[in-house]
């Protein structure tokens, strides 16, 4: 059988982010946003996730790749990423613009080496209910007309999940979310991104209150054996979600870091724990006070290019409070105590650092 064009599935995306939205992000909280990347699965609900961030942020703060001739990917991706393939240039871009969000119907392994693991998202839904909804959903808007179990046979069709994830590890990611378990995951979502993103259901095939579809036994099995990937996926993700909320410890691996005052008003430098792809914190003080902790989840491109960490999202900024002559600025990587290279620096007048 002919399977559906490959753009088929990247469709439909283009008015879901209502440009005119107005963002809740106000000025001071903006630079304390850690930028996400949502690897948005077909009917996991990445829909109604997107639409709620376009109320939350702005649809100017968010960038779209649904594939190079799709209407809703961004200019930006589609320049850097598909004209001129130069990714790091998008990552640099990206932050340049101010931009926090990135998603659509991509593979993990397209950028995970331009962001930070734990600044990364995924739903994950049931995937013999996941199936289902896809195929009524290409019925439905492409006039799809084989049956399902045509459907599942075709290889493009089976454990999309599984693929997208490209082999890394749901416990690797910043949060996997579940789709049946929609608003705890959104929760989830906020208090690991410091976001406040609504709640929004967009996109449904169906009356959500209806429940899973009807499936006959013979149908559920055939399914789950084409599906073994995303079968095996989801088990685990769930078993990650219904962990206690206690994280394990932080890796203890070794931090190392440095950073630099810039004419006495911003600081920035970088920290990584070497061998981890997870971001650390930095915690920064000015005469024994804390006065900040933030994350090391910038783009540095020396960080990468000399590889200490694949993706080189290791860096971090922070505006100063006014200095004196003489104050001592120390940072230290929070979870070993490793104080970073140049720390403590003294502020000096005389040459502004």
């Amino acid at each position: 059988m002919q399977s559906q064009p490959a753009a088929a599935s990247r469709q439909k995306h283009e008015n879901t982010a209502n440009p005119g939205t107005t963002s809740a992000v106000t000025a001071d909280r903006d630079c304390n946003l850690q930028p996400m990347l949502f690897v948005h699965l077909p009917k996991t609900a990445g829909t109604s996730l997107r639409v709620g961030v376009a109320a939350f942020l702005g649809a100017d703060r968010m960038a779209l790749d649904y594939g190079p001739k799709q209407k809703a990917t961004s200019k930006l991706v589609r320049r850097w990423l598909y004209e001129e393939r130069k990714p790091g240039q998008f990552r640099a871009a990206f932050d340049r613009k101010g931009l926090k969000f990135l998603s659509g119907h991509i593979a993990l392994s397209d950028y995970v080496g331009w962001f930070d693991l734990d600044n990364i998202a995924v739903f994950l839904r049931e995937p013999v209910q996941r199936v289902i909804s896809e195929y009524q959903h290409y019925v439905r808007h492409y006039g799809y007309g084989r049956s399902i179990e045509e459907f599942m046979d075709t290889p493009a069709f089976q454990n999309k999940q599984a693929r997208a994830l490209a082999g890394i590890e749901p416990a690797d990611l910043g949060v996997v979310g579940i789709t049946e378990r929609y608003e705890e995951s959104l929760q989830r979502l906020n208090e690991h991104f410091g976001w406040e993103i609504p709640s929004r259901r967009e996109n449904l095939g169906r009356d959500a209150s209806l429940g899973d579809y009807n499936v006959t036994s013979t149908l559920r099995k055939r399914i789950s054996q084409a599906n073994a990937q995303d079968i095996e996926l989801y088990d685990r993700a769930c078993e990650i979600f219904d962990q206690p909320a206690d994280s394990p410890p932080f890796s203890a691996a070794p931090a190392i870091g440095s950073f630099r005052v810039e004419s006495g008003t911003r600081i920035r430098g970088w920290a990584c724990r070497i061998g981890s792809e997870k971001a650390t914190s930095v915690r920064i003080e000015i005469n024994g006070l804390e006065i900040a902790v933030l994350r090391a989840h910038l783009f540095r491109r020396d960080v990468q290019q000399r590889g200490l960490k694949r993706s080189g999202c290791a860096g971090f900024e922070f505006e100063l409070p006014q200095l004196k002559n003489g104050d001592e600025i120390r940072c230290t990587e929070l979870d070993g105590g490793t104080q970073l290279n140049n720390s403590p620096t003294r502020f000096t007048e005389a040459d502004g650092i």
